[in-house]
């Protein structure tokens, strides 16, 4: 049921982009003089056209950084404590009382803003303007852009302008706003929604923030209170939010190198007929950590065939140079052998990333990982 959900919400999503596309087109065309474009030579044309495109990217560059910021403002105002703001790959964290910058990607997503939560409060805690912050500031946004472009009509490009980014907002806060929850990651609206689906969907959503929080410190997982952890068995496998809690409980299980139990319980999660209902890259980063696991247990649930599976290599492309990524196609090389200086690029990569990336703690587990492997196979590096 949840993965016909997820392609009518994939499909869903595709439209809404198309029918953006369209309305900006003709947004273009209707505040733009055609008769002066068309009397224009084809260069110029040209030339229009591309800084036509070059506006629409920066519009949807600026939309997210409206959303963010909504999250941030209307977190503030809920009692929330800001940590963490991701545009893309550029992350502004505090860290010490100070704010440093970082890079990390997290594929699916344009951008972030991490806060620490309120008290818990027995599960009276608001959720609900954190989670649709970014959306509400995206139509506040576009609100304002339309009601600067009406009496900029005839000014040619600030019309333009001011039209296109009232388009985005609104479709930056559909795509939001609505309820759903595509290949990769819930939306803000699925959140807010499915966050009151139960006792244990409030407690996982807060316990996450609080995670978060604790990661951006430099505190290991294995070191944050076990309350943070729910405990299987968990109820509620329908709800993404709970598959999510599942997820960190086994990262906290590899964190402490308890791999037997971290890899029983990534083929439980990974088996759809148990019914967890886990965001598309939690899902990636189960895998990666039940075929890690699978090779330094050497239990034998894993071939070479299925390592060099369509299904593996879509993973670790998915998950792109994620710390975890290319913690995984280390492992993997070892497993079949390849070459030294194969290897040796994974670890150059993994280093490079290591010297900018947020989560310390989250670098200390992966290298303990591939140090761990390397003896296990007698490797250099």
């Amino acid at each position: 049921m949840e993965e016909r959900a997820i392609k009518r919400a994939t499909v869903f999503a595709a439209i809404l982009w198309l029918v953006t596309g369209v309305c900006i087109g003709i947004a273009i065309l209707f505040t733009s003089d055609l008769d002066r474009l068309l009397d224009e030579s084809l260069g110029s044309f040209a030339i229009g056209y591309g800084l036509y495109m070059l506006m629409v990217v920066l519009v949807l560059f600026l939309q997210v950084i409206i959303h963010e910021a909504g999250h941030l403002v209307f977190g503030l105002a809920s009692g929330y404590r800001f940590f963490s703001f991701r545009i893309f790959g550029l992350v502004l964290m505090k860290k010490g009382g100070k704010l440093v910058l970082r890079r990390e990607k997290v594929p699916g997503t344009g951008g972030q803003c991490l806060m620490g939560p309120p008290e818990y409060n027995e599960g009276n805690y608001p959720y609900l303007l954190y989670n649709l912050g970014g959306c509400l500031m995206n139509l506040i946004a576009s609100a304002l852009f339309f009601a600067a472009y009406l009496p900029t009509k005839d000014v040619p490009l600030l019309n333009t302008l001011l039209l296109t980014l009232t388009i985005c907002g609104v479709a930056y806060a559909l795509l939001n706003g609505i309820p759903m929850q595509t290949g990769n990651v819930p939306n803000d609206g699925y959140n807010a929604l499915h966050t009151d689906d139960s006792p244990e969907s409030r407690r996982s959503f807060w316990n996450q923030l609080k995670m978060s929080e604790y990661s951006a410190e430099g505190i290991r997982v294995t070191d944050m209170p076990d309350e943070l952890f729910l405990q299987p068995p968990w109820e509620d496998r329908s709800n993404a939010i709970v598959g999510s809690s599942a997820v960190f409980y086994e990262n906290r299980l590899m964190a402490g190198g308890r791999y037997e139990e971290a890899n029983d319980l990534c083929h439980e999660l990974l088996d759809r007929e148990n019914g967890f209902n886990m965001p598309g890259i939690h899902r990636n980063v189960i895998l990666c950590d039940r075929i890690t696991t699978d090779i330094l247990l050497d239990n034998g649930k894993c071939t070479g065939e299925e390592l060099r599976s369509k299904e593996m290599k879509d993973t670790l492309k998915r998950l792109q140079d994620s710390p975890i990524a290319l913690r995984t196609k280390y492992v993997i090389s070892l497993f079949l052998g390849e070459d030294e200086k194969t290897r040796a690029g994974y670890l150059d990569k993994f280093r490079k990333i290591a010297a900018s990336y947020p989560g310390e703690a989250e670098i200390a587990v992966e290298d303990e990982i591939l140090s761990l492997a390397r003896k296990r196979f007698g490797a250099a590096q």
